[in-house]
């Protein structure tokens, strides 16, 4: 399991995803409140990549994508125990750029004081440090409702 804490100690991010939290990540992928906001984008995405799918191997949940093998999920759990699990990225690398598919936060999350800060940035934060890392991503895009945010990187090659 790969994990490192962000934002004040608050979430754990992990590219692993244990059996335990079936439940818990079909609830937010396939049931999420906020989905209806989104429908344009989950039909294109959908479209382009296919449905995702929901599977146990090795003890683990894997999400994958019908049409693309090669999605990788960043996920974001509370680091308080019992840790919830709070979100999900679901990105693809496509030549030189990191593709975020969607995100799903829990309701929750999405909606902090001035206290606690948004999850969806310290996500976008994680998934920018990972994008630096690979060797020959260039940008990082993520679309938002019908906004598409482009971030352009920095050190790209970064991994000797």
């Amino acid at each position: 399991m790969t994990s490192t804490q962000h934002g004040p100690d608050l979430f754990i991010f992990s590219s692993d995803l244990g059996w335990q939290y079936y439940k818990a990540i079909e609830e937010l992928v396939f049931f999420n409140q906020n989905q209806r906001k989104l429908l344009p984008l989950l039909r294109e995405v959908i479209e382009d990549y296919g449905s995702p799918h929901l599977a146990i191997v090795d003890r683990e949940v894997r999400l994958s994508m019908g049409k693309c093998e090669k999605a990788q999920c960043l996920f974001a759990f509370t680091n308080e125990p019992p840790a919830d699990l709070a979100g999900v990225a679901v990105y693809v690398r496509d030549e030189n750029v990191l593709k975020v598919l969607f995100t799903a936060i829990k309701a929750y999350e999405c909606y902090t004081g001035s206290h606690r800060p948004c999850l969806v940035l310290l996500m976008l934060e994680k998934l920018k440090d990972l994008a630096k890392a690979e060797t020959g991503i260039e940008s990082l895009e993520m679309f938002t409702g019908k906004r598409k945010l482009s971030f352009r990187l920095c050190n790209v090659g970064a991994r000797p």
